[in-house]
C-alpha cells in the first residue's frame, strides 16, 4: 500500500454521525465563547496611522467603529449558539466561523500575529462542509460523516508539529539543552501577566528542571503526528496537550485556552459515549454474512454426514430350502 492509499483509506474512513455533530458543536460554542469573551470592542476607535491589518483585512481603510465590532460579536454569537442547538447548522456554523476570523484579524492588526485563535479557526475549516444531518446519540457511520473529523484531527497534528519543527529549525537542539527555556521563564517572573510567578521560577532556577520541561514540550509537539495512525494515542495526546497548555498559563499568563479545549473535541472518540449501540460498518456486515454463510454450509454438510452414518442398512431377503 503506497503512502497516499493509506492516508486516503484514513482520511476517508467511516464515522459515527454522533461523533461529528458532537465536534461540531462543541467547536461552534467555543467559537462563541471565543467572539464574546475577546477584548475586540476595545480595538474600535483606534487611529487609521496605527493600523496594521494582516493581507486577510487589507481592503479595510481603518478600524472599524466600536459599535460596528460589537454588531459582529453579537451576530457571531448568535450563529455559534444556533449551530450548537443545531439550527441550519452547516450555515450558522459558518457564520460564526468567519465573525471570529474577522475579529481575530483585527486584533492582529495591532502589530504583532497572535496565535491564540489560530487552531480553532484552521480545525474548524473541514467541517464547513460538513453533512447538516448528522445528530448526538446517532449510530450510522459512514465515510461522508468520517472525514470532515479526520480532517480535523489532521489540522490538529500538522499544527502542533509544526511548532515543534520550527522551534528546532531556528534554535537546534540548544532550545532544549541551552538556557532559552529558562530566561523565558525568567522573563514571564519578572512580569505580571501568569496567576503567580512561583512556577516560572521554581522552573527557571533549576537547569535540570528547565532542560526537561523544555525537552517535553518539544517531545510532545513533535508526536502530533501519531494521532494520525494510532486512535489509542489520541486520549493520552490530548491529556498531554491540556497539561501543558495550563502549565503555559501558570507560568507565562498565555491564552491558549482554546487549543487545548479543540485537542479535547477532536481526539477523544466523543460518539462512541453516547451509550446506544453501534451500527457496523459495510465491511463488518460483509464479514458477518460470509460468516454466517460458512457456519451455514458447515452445518448443513455437519448434518448430512450426520445421516448418512445413522442411516440403516437395507434387510436382505433369504429363501429357505424346501
Amino acid at each position: 500500500m503506497t503512502v497516499w492509499a493509506a492516508v486516503d483509506r484514513r482520511l476517508f474512513a467511516e464515522g459515527e454521525a454522533s461523533r461529528l455533530a458532537i465536534v461540531r458543536a462543541g467547536l461552534a460554542g467555543l467559537l462563541g465563547l471565543r467572539i464574546a469573551l475577546g477584548p475586540f470592542a476595545g480595538l474600535g476607535g483606534q487611529p487609521a496611522a496605527l493600523f496594521d491589518p494582516p493581507a486577510l483585512l487589507g481592503w479595510l481603510p481603518q478600524m472599524p467603529s466600536r459599535s460596528a465590532i460589537l454588531a459582529v460579536q453579537m451576530v457571531g454569537v448568535a450563529a455559534a449558539v444556533a449551530a450548537v442547538a443545531r439550527w441550519k447548522p452547516r450555515v450558522t456554523f459558518a457564520v460564526a466561523w468567519a465573525c471570529l476570523l474577522l475579529l481575530a484579524g483585527l486584533k492582529d492588526s495591532l502589530g504583532k500575529i497572535l496565535h491564540n485563535d489560530v487552531l480553532l479557526l484552521l480545525a474548524a475549516v473541514p467541517l464547513l462542509g460538513a453533512p447538516a444531518d448528522s445528530r448526538p446519540g446517532e449510530p450510522t457511520r459512514s465515510a461522508r460523516f468520517g472525514w470532515p473529523v479526520e480532517a480535523t484531527v489532521v489540522v490538529v497534528a500538522v499544527a502542533y508539529f509544526t511548532s515543534g519543527a520550527r522551534k528546532l529549525a531556528s534554535s537546534g537542539l540548544d532550545w532544549i539543552t541551552g538556557d532559552t527555556m529558562r530566561w523565558i521563564m525568567y522573563q514571564a517572573a519578572a512580569g505580571d501577566r501568569a496567576p503567580t510567578d512561583a512556577v516560572a521560577r521554581a522552573v527557571a532556577d533549576r537547569p535540570w528542571l528547565a532542560t526537561t520541561v523544555a525537552a517535553g514540550i518539544v517531545a510532545l509537539e513533535l508526536s502530533a503526528p501519531l494521532v494520525l495512525v494510532s486512535r489509542r494515542f489520541r486520549p493520552w495526546f490530548a491529556a498531554a496537550a491540556v497539561a501543558f497548555h495550563t502549565g503555559t498559563w501558570l507560568t507565562l499568563g498565555l491564552d491558549y485556552w482554546a487549543w487545548a479545549v479543540v485537542v479535547l473535541l477532536v481526539l477523544p472518540g466523543w460518539g462512541r459515549l453516547s451509550g446506544r449501540r453501534r451500527q457496523p460498518s459495510a465491511p463488518e456486515r460483509r464479514r458477518a454474512a460470509a460468516d454466517r454463510a460458512t457456519e451455514a454450509i458447515d452445518a448443513a454438510a455437519a448434518s448430512a454426514t450426520t445421516a448418512s452414518a445413522i442411516r440403516p442398512a437395507p434387510v436382505r431377503s433369504t429363501q429357505s430350502d424346501s
